[in-house]
């Protein structure tokens, strides 16, 4: 397992001042300062949510494909899944996607020997900071007190090559998080009526300190007094200050379109009733498919590394996410349906994906099976 030097996370100011500095680190190789940033904003309840929806897209079964139909090959993918398994694949996928979300992110294994072969037996994200890319060959490596060192081969360092998604989301979130800050201040100052008082040019002094002391006790109290012929006038911002809502819905909504791949989180939230499923942040699929295509060589480099320690045969299975489009159940019964009407078996784990209770004994359903009188 890499061992990583302790090291605190890098001081920036959450302000937009901070987040133009954190960008000419970024933009001059150093992430750190951004990458902190970025995971600030994914404490937002917003952010959160599309983050959640955004990996639950990905989350599916998976399978591996055999090089060819030997016993031989079909043993060893049995074997590989069962390793896979043993690491918890969906949370391994989490944090290799973390990488298309905060520039990269470094994944490495402990090894054992199980029944006389090399398996990895458990992984552990590390934090970005105690990373950097090396300005001479663009490599990320362990950043030491005073060096740069080579990370493991053992090691994966899951990066994207496009924008991390989460820079245009942090950008939307700081306009977001110090514009409500800076819409407080205005209120404070314009939102509540602002009284003026009068009195003729060339006053004296005195006359205008009793002026002065009777508007700032009709201001805390609502009760004041002031010299007889002064006169006073209320100016109230009103309806003209805006709607900071707006501002507020217009940040989640490029957040949404940046995480989700639409705006529906935002669009649709105002029609939700309590027990809803929110299918609006459901991400779109597009999305879903292309981060599969983003997961699968990371998860493939390893299945090759350990095949290397154990078999160096080059005869690796290959690692598949399930891309097709999930069915909702009336989906899936309209399928059923049609199959069987077509004269096709039905499987019995077809009920069971409907939540129906199906004995051990259950055939597959044929039309000679009179599945019509079931289905009517």
């Amino acid at each position: 397992m890499l061992q990583v030097a302790t090291a605190n996370r890098p001081s920036v100011r959450f302000n937009p001042a901070g987040y133009k500095a954190a960008r000419r680190s970024y933009d001059g190789g150093d992430a750190g300062p951004l990458i902190a940033m970025m995971q600030e904003a994914s404490l937002d309840s917003h952010v959160a949510g599309c983050l959640l929806a955004r990996r639950a897209g990905f989350k599916r079964a998976y399978s591996l494909v055999s090089p060819d139909d030997t016993d031989v090959a079909t043993e060893r993918r049995d074997w590989f899944t069962a390793v896979l398994d043993a690491l918890d694949v969906r949370s391994l996928l989490e944090a290799l996607h973390d990488g298309r979300l905060y520039v990269y992110n470094v994944v490495d294994f402990d090894w054992e020997v199980v029944g006389g072969r090399q398996v990895p037996t458990r992984w552990e994200a590390f934090e970005q900071h105690h990373f950097k890319r090396d300005p001479k060959d663009k490599q990320i490596k362990l950043a030491l007190k005073n060096r740069l060192e080579d990370l493991p081969d053992t090691a994966l360092v899951a990066e994207s090559r496009r924008t991390p998604a989460m820079v245009p989301v942090l950008r939307d979130w700081i306009l977001k998080e110090f514009g409500l800050e800076a819409w407080a201040s205005f209120l404070e100052n314009w939102g509540e009526p602002f009284l003026l008082a009068k009195y003729p040019p060339g006053s004296s002094p005195e006359y205008r300190k009793q002026i002065d002391d009777g508007l700032a006790a009709l201001a805390a109290s609502s009760r004041g007094s002031a010299p007889d012929g002064t006169s006073l006038e209320v100016h109230s911002a009103g309806s003209e200050v805006g709607n900071h809502d707006e501002f507020i819905d217009r940040a989640d909504r490029g957040i949404s379109i940046t995480l989700l791949g639409h705006a529906n989180a935002v669009e649709q939230r105002g029609g939700l009733q309590i027990g809803d499923h929110p299918s609006s942040y459901e991400v779109k699929h597009e999305v879903s498919v292309d981060d599969c295509y983003f997961l699968e060589p990371f998860v493939n480099r390893l299945i090759r590394t350990i095949g290397d320690r154990n078999f160096g045969d080059g005869r690796y299975p290959v690692f598949e996410l399930h891309k097709a489009k999930p069915v909702d159940s009336q989906q899936h019964t309209t399928i059923c349906e049609t199959w069987w009407r077509m004269g096709l078996e039905i499987h019995p784990d077809e009920a069971r994906k409907a939540g129906l209770y199906v004995a051990e004994s259950q055939a597959p359903l044929t039309r000679s099976n009179d599945l019509s009188r079931l289905l009517d």
